[in-house]
This record gives C-alpha cells, structure tokens and sequence, in this order.
C-alpha cells in the first residue's frame, strides 16, 4: 500500500492481500462504523486500533480474540487519557457511534454506556496509553529501546531512531 513501509505488514503478509476501503465522511464514529460495516461483511469481527498507540502489547491483541471468541459482542481497551486504543464488534447497528464524545476524557465511559445499551455484551481491556501530547513522545522512545517493543512498531521504531540521531 503506497505510503506504508513494509516493516509496517507483520511477517508473511503481503501489502496487496489487505483489504483496503474508502474512509467514509463524518465524525470519527461515522468513519469507524463505516469501516466496520464494510469489515465484518467478510468477518465474523473487525477489530479497531488506534494509530497513536504504537509498540502495543501483542497480548492485547490477544486477550481481544479471547474475549471475542469467549462469548463477548464487543471488546474495548481503555487508554489513560479516558479514550481507547481497541474497539473490537462483532455487529454494528446504524449509529452505534454516532454523536459520542470524542478526544474527550469521558469517551471510554460513553463509548462503553452506548455499546451496553444497544445490548452488546461488553469485555475491557487492561488500560494501555496513547500519543497525544509532546511528553507522551518520551514515553515511546523509552518503550521502543526495548527489542520486543521496538519489534512491534518496527517503522514507528526507525522514525524515533531517526529523530534521536537527528537531535545529538
């Protein structure tokens, strides 16, 4: 896909075999249940993350088709700023995101209360964190020296490394 590195395909997959769609227009609830829609009409789930969380743990990723599997309707992984980094579904009714409040501390809380009283059945995520502020970038650069980590985000890995050799 133009504009991906392919440091940023997990091993063995070829940038052709992912699907790739039109982003509608709207909020960002429109956006992602647009995505979603078109995902799950060849899935049985469509798993959300956010870009702003590189070097996230695999084992999230895990415990995500685990809850899934296990029974769950919808997975959610809360960040510390009261966002989220995951929303995973296995449906997605017609303004299932609509009007939520997004960027703000509370979009956790009201994304999670909505997914609840459309009926789904709802597992959490342990908290994670997100790439907002300037500070944050520190917090990454001393996550991705860790090989493991660094592995996980290989591209976002090389800019930061890029960066550091640029700023001595």
């Amino acid at each position: 896909m133009e504009g991906f590195p392919l440091e940023a395909y997990p091993p063995g997959v070829r940038p052709d075999d992912v699907p790739r769609w039109k982003q509608p227009e709207g909020d960002l609830g429109a956006k992602m249940e647009g995505i979603v829609r078109q995902a799950l009409a060849g899935a049985s789930a469509a798993i959300c993350l956010g870009a702003d969380s590189p070097g996230r743990p695999a084992e999230r990723l895990e415990e995500t088709r685990r809850a899934l599997q296990g029974g769950f309707d919808a997975v959610l992984g809360p960040t510390e700023d009261g966002g989220y980094d995951l929303l995973a579904l296995k449906q997605c009714p017609e303004g299932l995101l609509a009007e939520l409040p997004w960027s703000q501390p509370s979009t956790f809380e009201a994304t999670k209360l909505r997914l609840e009283e459309r009926g789904l059945r709802v597992a959490v995520l342990p908290k994670w964190w997100d790439i907002d502020e300037v500070e944050d970038l520190e917090r990454l650069r001393q996550l991705l020296q860790n090989e493991e980590a660094a592995a996980r985000a290989p591209a976002t890995a090389a800019v930061m490394s890029s960066l550091d050799s640029e700023m001595q």
